[in-house]
């Protein structure tokens, strides 16, 4: 406003009783107006600036990362793996592979060599490939990780086969599809399902659920986009150790400022504890790929495969994961098939690799004859 325009509101205000107020005092006012809207565009300035520097900071931190993560991504290298260009972290195994693993034995046994084939689609060997695709074929489709690849075992022994050669005998011209990639979690087989359910066409999808599936990528390294998944700012982030530290020393020995990327942990039942974001996504995998399956009438079965490195009794410290699937199996409405029970009261130390802690032959065959059990009742309707 001008100052005469000022001066005109100010008089026709303070007409009668109350006479014209000193031009000084108006001057006064009008000063006061311009240094306080001064101040608040100085404020506004600042603001800008420090948004936009810190704008600017976070866009060259994530670059920083994707550079690192790439150069990472390069060093990796494993004899049995093949990451993708566009999705490396959904990687998978060399087609036509085979290679031979060593497993160092305990007390100075010599180790045992293991054998692992796969065939030109990159899954563990079978001796009938490509399977069969006619109408009579009852195909089941297995997805998981390790377990199902069967890693310390020979060709064959797998609990996938063990399923078809049990249906076999029981009347069922059943066809295995063996799809577990070693280090694969829920989320990754989530990612995978929807082009096994196209290419294979299931009668039945067996999810082998086992117990480090809600752990983040660990096989190979982690795409900065899921190790920042829950961060908003990942400069902030990544200066959340500085800051504590500086806090600790200043404050309190405490750290202030928990970390929110995703950690391996091996304490597992840890990802199932109320705060945790492990499980929330493990079990958004598990829904999304019923709901997968249900669109294309695929019957799907989660088998909750146990750690054979524990023992199996009353001291097995992982009921809270088996509990937290079939909770969510009976809640969404999908069978859920506990395979604890199986082997509780038998001595794990006969059931697994020594050196590798995989399930042997004898205990791949154990899981393979339970799931065929539950298979068989599915396919009976």
């Amino acid at each position: 406003m001008r100052l005469a325009e000022a001066e005109a509101v100010y008089r026709q205000s303070h007409r009668a009783d109350t006479g014209a107020a000193p031009l000084d005092a108006l001057h006064g006012a009008v000063d006061d107006a311009r240094v306080s809207r001064l101040r608040s565009l100085r404020l506004l300035l600042l603001l800008g600036s420090a948004a936009m520097s810190l704008g600017v900071s976070e866009w060259i931190w994530r670059r920083v990362a994707e550079f690192e993560y790439r150069g990472r991504l390069k060093e990796f290298q494993h004899g049995m793996v093949e990451s993708t260009p566009d999705e490396p972290w959904l990687y998978g195994l060399h087609p036509n592979l085979d290679f031979v693993e060593n497993i160092t034995q305990p007390e100075g046994s010599p180790p045992v060599e293991v054998r692992y084939r796969t065939n030109a689609d990159g899954f563990r060997h079978h001796e009938a490939w490509p399977p069969r695709m006619d109408d009579q074929a009852v195909r089941i489709l297995f997805v998981s990780d390790s377990y199902a690849f069967g890693l310390g075992v020979q060709d064959g022994e797998p609990f996938p086969y063990v399923v078809e050669s049990e249906l076999r005998a029981h009347g069922i011209d059943a066809v295995a599809i063996n799809t577990g990639v070693p280090g694969y979690n829920s989320e990754q087989q989530y990612a995978r399902l929807p082009s096994l359910l196209e290419r294979y066409r299931p009668r039945v999808c067996v999810i082998g659920y086992v117990m480090n599936d809600a752990e983040p990528i660990s096989f190979v390294p982690m795409p900065p986009r899921e190790a920042y998944r829950h961060c908003w700012f990942w400069l902030f982030e990544d200066a959340k150790p500085l800051l504590n530290r500086v806090a600790m020393l200043i404050v309190d020995d405490r750290p202030l400022f928990a970390s929110s990327k995703p950690s391996d942990s091996k304490d597992y039942p840890e990802g199932f504890l109320p705060g945790s974001p492990k499980w929330p996504a493990s079990r958004a995998a598990l829904v999304g790929m019923h709901h997968l399956c249900r669109e294309r009438g695929v019957l799907m079965l989660v088998a909750i495969l146990p750690d054979f490195t524990r023992s199996f009794d009353d001291t097995y410290p992982l009921v809270v994961i088996h509990e937290s699937v079939v909770n969510l199996g009976a809640a969404e409405g999908f069978p859920v098939l506990d395979l604890f029970p199986a082997v509780r009261g038998l001595d794990s130390r006969k059931l697994f690799v020594p050196g590798d802690g995989h399930p042997n032959a004898q205990g791949q065959r154990l899981l393979g004859e339970g799931i065929a059990r539950r298979v068989l009742e599915l396919l009976r309707g």
